[in-house]
């Protein structure tokens, strides 16, 4: 509950936002979240609340044009667009779509996204293609071998049939088996349809975690000789690394949550309230 001043008098408000689901406005209150109460993102007059606190990347499709994607936390971690194609959902929101060679984002290397031995939640939106080249990488900021430390999801080769099935990795860059956790496969994901793709590494509970649509699919052991997978010099990126490893089909709404690991309800309830925005 706030207060606002018209005319100089003072009323009591309680903080609203408009969620715009297939060009139908429909008026919810702002989340608290944390004891923190959410402020309202507006996409080309859609306005929904932003991610949970803690997200230090949140890129929910602003502005719909040009070669810049902004970050909604205040971060600074636009992503310069690299190749991707911007492409309008029938609910008003603004993705990208990724051609699967070259196209992809780069999101920087800013310290907000650096990760040690903190927990972790990656969260994006994917709308998967049949993928043309091998460990096609959503999201990257590094992790996709044992010398590169990061985190990342990344798929199979095309001649294995699992290329649409990411799974979700930390490594500490150590160079040895054991610094590394990675969970199982999805299934298929190139479907025709939109998922919420989430990936998070929870280090009291010493595991590592996909979900899909808000559901838990694999959680595996974190070894204990897996340590800080900090690595400070390396992009995100967004649609492959760079031109390797590239992504074939469209992704909305990528977020980070540096030091939090969202549980399986919190996960469900992000699915949930977004769902109708992806049709599905």
């Amino acid at each position: 509950m706030g207060t606002v001043t018209i005319n100089g008098r003072t009323l009591a408000c309680e903080a609203r936002t408009v969620v715009g689901i297939n060009g139908e406005q429909i008026i919810r209150p702002v989340p608290v979240i944390n004891g923190q109460q959410m402020t309202g993102i507006s996409i080309n007059g859609y306005n929904y609340p932003p991610a949970i606190a803690g997200a230090v990347l949140h890129l929910p499709g602003l502005p719909g044009q040009g070669t810049t994607l902004w970050d909604g936390t205040g971060n600074g971690n636009n992503g310069t667009i690299t190749g991707a194609t911007w492409v309008q959902l029938p609910s008003g929101l603004w993705g990208l779509k990724f051609g699967g060679v070259s196209d992809y984002v780069n999101c920087g290397a800013g310290a907000s996204l650096d990760v040690s031995t903190g927990d972790l939640t990656v969260m994006g939106w994917v709308w998967y293609d049949t993928q043309v080249e091998d460990s096609a990488m959503p999201i990257n900021k590094g992790g996709e071998s044992l010398a590169v430390a990061g985190y990342e999801f990344e798929g199979g080769t095309t001649a294995s049939g699992n290329a649409e099935k990411p799974y979700f990795r930390i490594c500490d860059g150590g160079g040895v088996a054991g610094d590394s956790a990675q969970t199982a496969r999805t299934a298929a994901l190139n479907d025709g349809k939109w998922h919420l793709l989430t990936g998070t590494v929870d280090r009291t509970a010493a595991t590592i975690n996909i979900y899909v649509d808000g559901a838990l699919i694999s959680s595996v052991a974190i070894p204990g000789t897996v340590g800080s997978i900090s690595n400070a010099a390396q992009a995100l990126n967004i649609g492959g690394r760079t031109t390797a490893y590239n992504f074939k089909g469209k992704i909305q709404g990528v977020r980070v949550f540096k030091n939090v690991a969202l549980s399986l309800s919190q996960i469900a309830g992000v699915h949930a309230q977004e769902r109708s925005l992806f049709g599905v």
